[in-house]
């Protein structure tokens, strides 16, 4: 059964992005995370950053490449959106 998520930092809010759930209730980026081998990572902050990557990655892929369209569906504003592809080095122009 899923148990509410404790923010990180204490005054950070916990958002629906940070544990899969996007504005329509959908899970299905929990699959991703299941994919990845947990093995591999020494720490939960790099745990997270695989897990964003592949999210958005995801996210992109389904919205054929449409930014605006990715970020509106995961509640992000699209320059934040913007700087989290590069800092993932995610090639969007291929």
């Amino acid at each position: 059964q899923f148990q509410r998520r404790r923010p990180v930092d204490p005054g950070q809010d916990a958002v629906a992005v940070d544990i899969g759930i996007d504005d329509r209730g959908d899970t299905r980026t929990f699959e991703a995370l299941g994919k990845l081998d947990h093995a591999e990572f020494g720490s939960f902050r790099e745990a997270r950053a695989q897990f964003e990557k592949e999210y958005i990655l995801s996210k992109i892929n389904e919205y054929n490449g449409n930014i605006s369209k990715t970020a509106e569906s995961i509640g992000l504003e699209r320059s934040y959106l913007h700087r989290k592809i590069k800092s993932f080095g995610i090639d969007i122009e291929g």
